[in-house]
């Protein structure tokens, strides 16, 4: 199995052959995701088959599309970025998934806990309430969060991001400072 076949559906694309068990066997269990019975794949997902060597083809389509193609239907001006932290992230042996606009998910070995995986690129400014917006969020979820920032060559380096108390001789600052 070396040939795929999708649809375009608003923001995702619909998979139509093979299916997901077929394709979540081939890959990983994590790939993919069902919706009301039909199977989605995410831009970067598409993107990552093609990395891979597979034939994706839009449904009636004699033309497998090239990388550029499917960069050029989306409508993300940061969908280069998202797979360059998702291919670095498979690479490293980390079972991901899709799960947001901005992001990422996958189980940390080592402590068994969600992490977050909110991804940027280098040349965008994020405030300091933008990051104790995202910390709250995803630790009220009981998630850790891990910032990936890509630079222009691909390179990306992560940031683990949590909110720390800090301490005065051995007692907590009061929250009124911070």
């Amino acid at each position: 199995m070396n040939k795929v076949i999708i649809v375009k559906n608003g923001g995702l694309f619909r998979l139509l052959e093979p299916s997901l068990n077929e394709l979540r066997s081939s890959i990983d269990r994590e790939f993919g995701v069902e919706i009301n019975g039909r199977c989605y794949l995410s831009p970067v997902e598409v993107l990552y088959l093609i990395y891979l060597g597979y034939k994706v083809y839009i449904e009636g389509s004699t033309k497998p599309m090239s990388f550029n193609e499917v960069m050029s239907i989306v409508d993300d001006r940061e969908l280069w970025v998202k797979f360059v932290v998702y291919y670095d992230l498979k690479k490293r042996g980390r079972k991901v998934r899709v799960r947001s606009e901005r992001g990422f998910t996958f189980v940390d070995p080592q402590t068994k806990e969600d992490v977050e995986v909110v991804v940027m690129e280098e040349s965008r400014k994020l405030k300091v309430g933008e990051i104790v917006e995202l910390i709250e969020k995803y630790s009220k979820m009981g998630k850790q969060l891990l910032l990936a920032i890509a630079d222009r060559h691909g390179d990306v380096t992560y940031y683990h991001v949590s909110r720390i108390h800090p301490t005065r001789s051995g007692k907590e600052v009061s929250n009124e400072l911070l």
